[in-house]
């Protein structure tokens, strides 16, 4: 087949693909419509106990650099033996090359339900959901799984997961958020757990995982972020901390914290974070409140260095706003977009590059970039004719890299340049 036929024929099933989504979205606004605020799991799960199982030596363990993919969500997980003989694809390797992606999109791998991404500096991570049985629990199937960016098959890192959601990255554990983990004595609830990057067993961090505080209210990007010594996670209207030594427990450093997320450092370990009546707030290991930064709420935020990034809407105009602490006031370095927006997804900062998603009023989205270096110079990269994974969190749903947008689409994971 010809590279015009190939690109023909992936750009049909990204079009079913969309139409899919449509329908998708019009149940999940109608179902929203009559009320319906949750979605209702089977009962009657398998009676066999999954005990927290092991990485192979291999683990996926790979050269890391001081930026650390963020995914909101959290993290969990079950089992993490891995295991060839689940059912679902684990990748192939005769997909097209995409060295040089084409600018619609070429698939990069795919997968059984891929749910979330996340991506050091020489592979890309994903999560795939797995089967469920006929009452709809989950099988314990579930995978991480992992990609060379230069090309090469997949390889499965990770195993037995029930129902995994959510993937995150520090120098040393995968981060996995999933639906279901099955206790020692056979309760099932949602967790978090890590899973050491270099081989080893999977360690429970936070059972009965709740990204939404005791009112309701959901956290937004980042839910999860992590520094050399620590790894955070939003739970119950906090955030919470654990270290990244082996066995170590999981410990809340404050609570009424806001929807809109949290960083933290990887300079000096120090988590950053917006709390209701006290907006932008640092707060110190060891200090006993947080430090007031800014009198205003700071929503999807990044570090690059010694410089956070943040989006800012006004005046029909979106803009990229740069602030270093302790060195000023914050400052606006790009119009990222002079049109009308109805929300801003997620700001995602890597290799000196930034990255923000963009809902229209007109129901369309797209993902835009620019360099930090020059932030004016604004690129769209990919765009999307509807609302883009409508009822998904987006957050976990694409990324980017110096070279690359990677984004999930029914099932698979598309690269555009």
């Amino acid at each position: 087949m010809d590279e015009t036929a190939s690109t023909r024929k992936l750009r049909n099933v990204r079009n079913q693909r969309k139409r899919a989504a449509i329908v998708r979205s019009f149940i999940l606004e109608l179902l929203a419509t009559a009320g319906v605020g949750s979605v209702i799991i089977g009962c009657g799960g398998s009676s066999e106990i999954h005990s927290l199982g092991n990485l192979p030596a291999a683990g996926g363990a790979s050269v890391t650099s001081s930026s650390i993919s963020t995914s909101s969500g959290g993290a969990v997980g079950s089992d993490s033996t891995t295991s060839n003989s689940s059912s679902g694809s684990a990748g192939t390797a005769e997909l097209p090359d995409c060295s040089q992606a084409p600018e619609d999109g070429c698939q990069f791998a795919e997968g059984h339900d891929i749910r979330a991404i996340a991506a050091d500096e020489t592979r890309l991570y994903w999560v795939e959901y797995g089967t469920e049985d006929e009452l709809g629990n989950p099988r314990y199937d579930g995978k991480i799984m992992a990609q060379d960016f230069d090309g090469g098959p997949p390889e499965q890192v990770g195993g037995d997961l029930a129902a995994p959601v959510g993937l995150a990255l520090s120098e040393s554990y995968f981060y996995v958020d999933a639906e279901r983990w099955q206790d020692e004595n056979g309760g099932e609830q949602r967790a978090l757990i890590r899973l050491p990057r270099a081989g080893g067993s999977a360690e429970l961090v936070q059972a009965g995982l709740s990204p939404k505080d005791p009112d309701g209210t959901k956290c937004h990007y980042p839910c999860f972020a992590a520094t050399p010594d620590f790894g955070y996670f939003y739970h119950r209207g906090g955030v919470h901390r654990v270290s990244e030594e082996p066995g170590a427990a999981a410990s809340e450093l404050w609570g009424e914290v806001t929807e809109n997320g949290f960083v933290a450092s990887t300079s000096d370990d120090t988590v950053y974070f917006n709390l209701p009546s006290l907006r932008f707030q640092r707060l110190l290991f060891g200090a006993e409140a947080p430090e007031q930064l800014l009198p205003t709420l700071v929503s999807s935020m990044e570090w690059d260095a010694d410089t956070l990034y943040w989006l800012e809407y006004a005046d029909d105009t979106l803009y990229l706003v740069r602030w270093q602490p302790g060195n000023g006031s914050p400052r606006r370095v790009a119009a990222v977009e002079n049109a009308p927006v109805s929300s801003v997804g997620p700001l995602k900062v890597a290799e000196g590059n930034y990255f923000g998603f963009i809902w229209h009023r007109d129901g369309s989205s797209k993902i835009v970039s620019g360099t930090l270096a020059e932030p004016e110079q604004v690129t769209t990269r990919v765009e999307f004719p509807d609302r883009f994974d409508s009822g998904q969190n987006i957050s976990e749903r694409w990324l980017g890299t110096r070279d690359a947008v990677y984004w999930i689409e029914e099932g698979a994971i598309l690269r555009s340049p």
